[in-house]
């Protein structure tokens, strides 16, 4: 099974990272398989496991959640498409053997959210699951300079070239 997840930089550039181990830990923490440097990110964020006929996301106990499509999750498994959200901070396509076969590029590039609960349903006093850096579309948050500065530097100082 060919498994990658897919972000955008904040400069638009694609970046895919192949899912080569069965496992492999996103984190903060330098042993991670994914090394994600942004505070809103747990030391030990999540974990894709990749198994025969299945691909599957676990959160391991992170500060600021998992989110699969903009919703919170323990553990789900991961179908072609799907959206990853680390603590809102940022955001990964799952492209499994190939599919989809074109990345919605603008569906990467919002900025990562969980889907409101129904009114009915919301807490009295309702507790995000990251905070909002940002108040209009054209500022950027904190996590895109860092990931701007660090996470994606190669890629996008190959592109102004």
């Amino acid at each position: 099974m060919d498994v990658k997840i897919i972000a955008i930089s904040p400069k638009g550039t694609r970046k895919i990272f192949p899912l080569v181990a069965n496992q492999t830990t996103l984190g903060r923490q330098d042993d991670c398989d994914l090394k994600i440097p942004l505070s809103e990110i747990s030391r030990r964020h999540c974990q894709i496991i990749v198994e025969e006929k299945s691909v599957r996301i676990k959160d391991l106990g992170s500060a600021n959640g998992t989110f699969v499509d903009g919703q919170k999750v323990d553990e789900q498994e991961l179908k072609p498409g799907n959206v990853i959200s680390l603590a809102g901070a940022i955001n990964f396509m799952v492209q499994i053997d190939g599919e989809p076969a074109e990345i919605d590029e603008a569906k990467l590039r919002q900025k990562p959210q969980a889907k409101k609960m129904p009114e009915e349903k919301k807490p009295a006093e309702p507790a995000a699951p990251f905070a909002s850096t940002s108040t209009t579309s054209t500022e950027e948050s904190i996590a895109d300079e860092i990931l701007g500065e660090s996470f994606f530097m190669d890629m996008d100082e190959e592109e102004e070239e």
